[in-house]
């Protein structure tokens, strides 16, 4: 795996829905390599979960408030 180039920071809470688009969004416009981190504020809707089960995972930080 090559160097990312860029690093992309999403913030994220509760929205597991749009969080999945805004990653495919990334991955398959991404030119060069990103590194690409979710940093969840407490969600209640599964974000963090959804984020790491993805086939290709970002790096997530769960923050324990909003």
């Amino acid at each position: 795996m090559s160097t990312p180039a860029l690093a992309v920071v999403v913030v994220s809470f509760n929205s597991r829905d749009t969080l999945g688009a805004c990653l495919d969004s990334l991955g398959r416009h991404a030119n060069p390599p990103l590194e690409i981190m979710v940093v969840d504020n407490a969600s209640g809707d599964g974000s963090a979960a959804a984020a790491r089960g993805r086939p290709s995972p970002p790096r997530v930080m769960e923050n324990p408030t909003n």
